[in-house]
């Protein structure tokens, strides 16, 4: 595990713990809701600073694949493998996660797992794809059954 991922793990355990505090103090659907609140605004933040960082405004797919796997690594320590690239796609096996690995941590089942990667680090790399270029969203093809064992994800522009 890089030193990325193991700190980039151990902070979200901790936010693990905050996350089903919120859960059960706020019910599942108001703690979710505002987790894609924290999730949309945090993005836009993001992409500010990308866009700033890189001197880029106009972000084509050619551009997101330069850009959105190495941020997703320097930030959290995930790796995206591209596997397939079509002039409107991009595939990736995408390797080791903080959040699963830290869920399970958290003693979390698998089910609860993806729905806390559905309401948090989808929902945030949707968000952020979307504030680069709102032509692209992000696909979930398979998720993982194991910490081993990579999700299946693509980028997708739309006409």
């Amino acid at each position: 595990m890089n030193d990325v991922l193991k700190g980039a793990t151990t902070t979200m355990v901790f936010v693990g713990v905050y996350d089903q505090l919120l859960h059960r103090e706020l019910g599942t659907e108001r703690a979710t809701a505002l987790q894609k609140e924290i999730m949309l605004s945090l993005a836009k933040h993001q992409e500010d600073m990308i866009k700033a960082q890189m001197g880029i405004e106009d972000f084509d797919l050619e551009t997101i694949d330069a850009v959105f796997p190495q941020f997703m690594a320097d930030t959290t320590g995930v790796v995206f493998e591209l596997t397939e690239k079509t002039p409107t796609k991009l595939s990736y096996n995408v390797g080791r996660c903080v959040l699963y690995e830290s869920s399970l941590m958290l003693g979390m089942e698998p089910e609860a797992i993806q729905a806390r990667c559905s309401a948090t680090a989808t929902e945030f790399a949707n968000a952020l794809l979307k504030e680069l270029n709102p032509n692209v969203s992000l696909e979930v093809h398979r998720f993982r059954q194991s910490a081993a064992e990579p999700c299946v994800e693509s980028i997708v522009l739309s006409a």
